[in-house]
């Protein structure tokens, strides 16, 4: 198999992997990331043969990034059966178009954050534009608890707390609400009167314009 990269945060699912035949033959070299930042640094200095990547981190990556490696590609999930874990191989095609979809949904949530007034100066608007879209497309997930299922999903993919992503949401918001029109905001959030947009509002309100 030559050089090969793993590309997860989830320590049960490498070494499972590790551990498997899946690249326990004929393997040289062995390459982990856990961010795109790394993922890049291994791909543009190492001739990898063979990567998998794990599917909870499919939005760190771009759809081209997915065409440009897609022979070297592998997508894995970690299923469990029977108390015994299970490394299921998926169609890199199947999820290709599924992640077109998302990046154009994603590109709706930032075009209507910019209507509001949003600045993309901020790490909270960016933690926003995730927050939105993980309420969007897990209609199941409570919105009435980003800090206990959104949060710390993001918070992960960012290596950051879940604190740190609640208080850079708020303080994005604030910063909108403080550079904007009083007119402008009550006409957007349909306020009777000056009121400053929660972070729920915001959220329940974008994903319901998507």
């Amino acid at each position: 198999m030559g050089q090969t990269l793993i590309i997860s945060k989830n320590y049960l699912l490498i070494k499972n992997l590790i551990n498997s035949k899946k690249i326990s033959d004929n393997i040289a070299n062995l390459y982990i990331s856990d961010n795109a930042n790394t993922t890049m640094n291994v791909l543009d200095n190492k001739e990898i043969d063979k990567i998998f990547l794990d599917r909870t981190m499919l939005r760190e990556y771009r759809k081209n990034f997915l065409i440009k490696y897609k022979r070297q590609i592998t997508i894995i999930e970690v299923q469990e059966i029977e108390n015994k874990i299970k490394i299921r191989n998926l169609n890199i095609n199947d999820l290709t178009m599924e992640q077109s979809s998302v990046e154009r949904i994603q590109e709706k949530i930032i075009i209507e954050l910019k209507c509001i007034g949003f600045d993309f100066k901020y790490d909270g608007t960016k933690y926003l534009v995730d927050t939105i879209l993980e309420v969007y497309l897990n209609r199941e997930k409570m919105i009435d608890n980003l800090q206990g299922y959104i949060y710390p999903f993001i918070a992960k993919r960012y290596n950051k707390t879940v604190n740190n992503i609640k208080n850079n949401v708020i303080n994005a918001t604030e910063y909108m609400y403080r550079d904007n029109s009083i007119e402008k905001l009550k006409k957007y959030f349909r306020f009777i009167e000056d009121s400053k947009p929660t972070v729920k509002q915001v959220v329940q309100l974008v994903a319901s314009k998507i």
